[in-house]
């Protein structure tokens, strides 16, 4: 990754931690010049196609790996999106610190039909997705009677940790671990252990965390040789030499 941080550091020297006018598909490109094939962990898939900067990457077969997706009947869209793509593994299950299970909170199908961004809305907590439904409610329209509340639905979902996944497929390098957790991307992030294993770049959507939770994974991330760079929604993490990463 370090023949990468040339390209960074020419284009995106300057960037403040609330906004920089480059996207995530532009440091992704960055990412991928003169790579043949990398490899990924990817929480919160969703479908395969909805908000999914490594789609391009993966349908021009450079990216490989696990794609993990808790909502059973999206689980299954985003298999038949991939079912041209290879070296991509599916899991029907959310992340957390041990295996068991949880209750997660997803938007009604009604509403989804009306807007289709709110299949990325499912998280373990369940004011995180009512706030999203009243965020979009000038895009939708409610039956009689029926309040925002009621088009929360909710399923019992398997949860697994990044040393199940780690060790059901013998992971021994991960080039990008991406995350979109839906309020849950702080933890997500924080508990990889990043002490057996490195990934290349994180990358995780950081406006749905607050600025002292945000600036935790800085500083965590940073102690760890990682650079940052912060674009409108989203933050990628390079890894480079310790000595390399500017306090």
């Amino acid at each position: 990754m370090d023949r990468y941080m040339i390209f960074f550091r020419k284009m995106f020297c300057k960037y403040n931690r609330n906004y920089m006018c480059v996207t995530l598909d532009q440091l992704l490109e960055l990412l991928f010049l003169n790579a043949s094939s990398l490899t990924m962990i990817q929480i919160g898939a969703n479908d395969g196609v909805l908000c999914d900067p490594l789609r391009k990457h993966i349908v021009d077969n450079k990216l490989k790996g696990i794609m993990l997706e808790p909502q059973r009947v999206v689980f299954e869209r985003l298999k038949n999106n991939h079912k041209n793509s290879q070296g991509l593994f599916f899991e029907n299950v959310a992340l957390g610190e041990t295996e068991g299970s949880a209750l997660l909170f997803r938007v009604d199908e009604d509403l989804i039909k009306q807007y289709g961004d709110l299949s990325g809305v499912a998280s373990f907590d369940r004011d995180h997705v009512l706030n999203e439904i009243k965020s979009n409610k000038r895009r939708l329209t409610f039956s009689k009677n029926k309040k925002a509340q009621d088009y929360i639905n909710k399923e019992q979902v398997r949860v697994v940790s990044y040393s199940y996944l780690i060790d059901k497929y013998r992971i021994s390098e991960v080039d990008i671990l991406m995350i979109d957790a839906e309020g849950y991307d702080y933890e997500a992030v924080s508990m990889f252990p990043y002490d057996k294993l490195l990934p290349k770049a994180v990358i995780f959507e950081y406006k749905h965390l607050n600025k002292a939770l945000l600036i935790k994974l800085e500083v965590m991330l940073k102690e760890k040789g990682y650079l940052p760079f912060f674009t409108k929604n989203d933050a990628l993490f390079i890894h480079v030499k310790k000595t390399e990463v500017q306090n």
